[in-house]
C-alpha cells in the first residue's frame, strides 16, 4: 500500500506469503475480600498477507496465479479481561474490551474496502459454576466498527452486537 491506495507488487511465488506477528500478554491474579480477581490482557501487531476481501491467512489451495493474494496489511489488535470471582458464591463477573484495526495504514474515509475497518468490543458477562462439571455462562458484547463514507452502508455503525448462552460440561 502506498499513499492510502493499493500498488501491484510482482515477486517470486510466496514471497509475498510472509506473516509476521509480534505479541505480549500478560495476566495478574490477586485474591481479596470479594474473591479471586485475574486480569489478563494480550496485543498483537505485525504483518497479515490475505486476499482483498479477507482478512484471515490464505489457505494453501489459493496459492494461484489466477488469484493472487498479496495484499498484505500490516495490523494491530488486542484484548484485556476482568475477570471477578464472587467470594463464597458459584458466581463470576467478567468485562472485556478488544479491539481490532486490520489495516493500521488506512482509516476513515481513505478505507475502500469493508475488510480494512476496525473494530471495538466491549463485553460483559456472568459465569455460574453449578456444579465442578456444569456451567452456565451469559455474555453480551457491543461491537462497533470504524465508519466510512466511502463504503456503502458503513457510514454508521452496524447493528452486530451479540448475547450469547452457553451451557459447558466437563468430562
Amino acid at each position: 500500500m502506498k499513499n492510502n491506495a493499493w500498488t501491484i507488487e510482482t515477486a517470486d511465488t510466496n514471497v509475498l506469503n510472509k506473516r509476521q506477528y509480534i505479541g505480549f500478554d500478560a495476566q495478574f491474579s490477586i485474591v481479596t475480600i470479594m474473591g479471586i480477581t485475574n486480569i489478563r490482557g494480550e496485543y498483537l501487531f505485525g504483518e497479515q498477507p490475505s486476499l482483498k476481501s479477507d482478512f484471515g491467512s490464505p489457505k494453501s489451495n489459493t496459492y494461484t496465479m489466477a488469484s493472487p493474494f498479496n495484499y498484505i496489511r500490516k495490523f494491530s489488535g488486542g484484548h484485556v479481561y476482568l475477570i471477578q470471582d464472587i467470594y463464597a458464591t458459584p458466581i463470576t463477573l467478567v468485562l472485556k474490551y478488544s479491539f481490532l484495526d486490520p489495516n493500521t495504514e488506512v482509516s476513515g474515509n481513505d478505507i475502500k474496502n469493508k475488510t480494512d475497518l476496525s473494530m471495538n468490543t466491549f463485553g460483559f458477562g456472568a459465569m455460574w459454576n453449578i456444579n465442578p462439571a456444569l456451567r452456565l455462562m451469559a455474555f453480551y458484547e457491543l461491537t462497533t466498527n470504524e465508519k466510512s463514507t466511502s463504503i456503502a452502508g458503513y457510514d454508521k455503525d452496524i447493528k452486530d452486537d451479540l448475547f450469547t448462552l452457553r451451557l459447558q460440561y466437563k468430562f
